[in-house]
């Protein structure tokens, strides 16, 4: 039941933000209730929209709120800074994390997520870390994906699918190989 509500807010959230800026927020309830009715064979958008992607992580759909928010009150909710480094670490840990859990070496490290504690201390270190720097939307993506880990808010019980996800992967690698393209042109102008 969790999922499938989840699945409807993170559904029309994106379709919400794929929208003109100046859309009314009344939209988003519409978008919501239409996410949940159902559509062919008795399942609603929201339970298509979980078969193709699954559960998202909790980091992928609180960066999507976090947008959301950042739409209706005009503040962002993290500064340049913690976005990219946010986004760094995303990508590097994917980017090491994917190969290696589907066997291009003999570590797997998907099985840390069952209850490793070397795991658990290098995420609650991460989250102390992002608090001591005052990124605190890092700190409240890290601490909410710990506590629904804890309570086994999504249907997996590995801490990895509550952290990462492919959709989040690939929008932050992008995100950064765009900043790094992008970053790399300006130089080159500037000599």
């Amino acid at each position: 039941m969790i999922g499938w509500i989840l699945s409807a807010l993170t559904l029309a959230s994106l379709v919400f933000l794929l929208l003109p800026r100046r859309s009314n927020p009344l939209i988003l309830i519409a978008l919501i209730a239409a996410c949940l009715l159902p559509l062919f064979y008795n399942l609603s958008a929201a339970e298509y929209f979980r078969g193709f992607f699954g559960d998202l992580s909790l980091t992928t759909q609180l960066l999507l709120y976090g947008a959301l928010f950042s739409r209706f009150t005009g503040a962002p909710l993290y500064n340049c800074c913690e976005k990219w480094t946010l986004f760094s670490l995303i990508a590097i840990t994917g980017a090491l994390f994917y190969p290696f859990a589907l066997g291009l070496t003999y570590t797997d490290p998907y099985i840390w997520g069952f209850s490793s504690y070397l795991m658990l201390a290098i995420v609650v270190t991460l989250a102390l870390l992002a608090w001591q720097r005052r990124w605190y939307f890092s700190t409240l993506i890290i601490s909410v994906a710990l506590l629904g880990w804890s309570f086994g808010l999504l249907e997996s019980r590995n801490l990895w699918d509550y952290l990462l996800d492919p959709a989040i992967f690939i929008y932050t690698a992008m995100g950064c190989l765009i900043k790094l393209f992008t970053t790399y042109l300006q130089r080159a102008k500037k000599k």
